[in-house]
């Protein structure tokens, strides 16, 4: 039976024998540890801890950086040790205290909350806040580190959600949170900066799009950029001005957008299309683009495929899959 010995920061060490099939993180909330976690299925990177022992999985370190796999650090939802593994809390990845700034609707169901600025990242990355509570949850940054002087999420809120809870009926501006933080390789890269780049989101999708879209102009891009923002109700579109702006500053830009239905409170009619029809319509060849898919698990795999199928390279495919907060 695997066996775990979870050293806590003032050095003691606690032996905990795990179940078959039984994960690190399982086994640490069974024995009442308060262990952050978000999705449990080894994305959104709130679980990683830190260990000093020699038979860390392959398996719990896929998608860490190599410096960090190299310090020990792992997925504590995806492993499964096969040998004795001492795990190190406090050693957490890298966390940073900030408070809010600012939170306001600004859509239907989708909220905007900027924090104060207190780590680097890159545009398109996301990162795991922390309430004071344990409760966790991963959000994709809409910010550009050099332009603003926040960081910026775009949150779904949703009917039995948690974290939406509180957006809607507690969290305030100066309250704090802890990052967690920075992930994700969903960032432009400028190796042509003539190359088209394509970029779909579904629903807050838009977020890291927002983001990316404005570091490859801040980073000179000259070639096409396509953006094509979908969502399933029109009331769900957002930040329409801000897009037309970016089109007045940067006419390479080009922006689409699919909706599934018009609500009768929405204030503009848009024409009602299938988000797939509409991508293989703008952009029918993708050899040679740069693609960013962002949005929900579906969403991002579907288009993924159909983007390799028209000609982009899966190198030049970077996504940011967003996953409902495990229960």
């Amino acid at each position: 039976m695997p066996l775990i010995k979870v050293r806590s920061s003032e050095g003691e060490v606690r032996r905990i024998s795990l179940s078959q099939g039984e994960t690190v993180l399982a086994a640490l909330l069974k024995a009442g540890y308060d262990v952050p976690y978000g999705c449990k299925s080894g994305v959104c990177h709130s679980c990683v801890l830190k260990s000093s022992s020699s038979d860390i999985p392959m398996e719990s370190q896929k998608g860490l950086r190599p410096v960090e796999k190299s310090q020990g650090y792992f997925l504590s939802c995806r492993c499964h040790p096969t040998a004795t593994l001492e795990i190190n809390l406090g050693g957490e990845l890298d966390r940073y205290q900030t408070s809010i700034r600012g939170l306001d609707r600004i859509a239907e169901n989708i909220w905007r909350l900027r924090l104060e600025k207190s780590i680097a990242y890159r545009p398109g990355q996301y990162i795991t806040l922390r309430h004071s509570s344990g409760l966790t949850r991963s959000y994709s940054i809409a910010s550009h580190p050099v332009e603003d002087d926040f960081i910026e999420c775009h949150i779904r809120t949703y009917a039995d959600g948690k974290f939406s809870y509180l957006v809607e009926n507690q969290l305030a501006a100066g309250d704090p949170l802890e990052i967690l933080g920075p992930y994700g390789n969903c960032v432009y890269e400028k190796t042509d900066k003539h190359q088209t780049l394509f970029l779909a989101g579904l629903g807050t999708g838009l977020s890291p799009l927002y983001g990316i879209v404005r570091d490859a102009f801040s980073q000179g891009h000259l070639g096409r950029v396509v953006v094509l923002i979908a969502a399933g109700e029109s009331t769900n579109l957002y930040y329409q001005d801000e897009m037309r702006l970016l089109q007045s500053q940067y006419p390479q830009l080009e922006v689409h957008y699919s909706v599934q239905r018009n609500s009768v409170t929405s204030s503009a009619i848009l024409p009602v299309s299938d988000v797939y029809q509409t991508a293989a319509e703008i952009l029918p060849d993708l050899k040679g683009c740069q693609v960013f898919l962002c949005g929900s698990s579906s969403f991002v795999q579907r288009l993924r495929k159909e983007s390799f199928l028209r000609g982009a390279s899966l190198n030049d495919i970077r996504v940011d899959e967003f996953l409902r907060a495990a229960a």
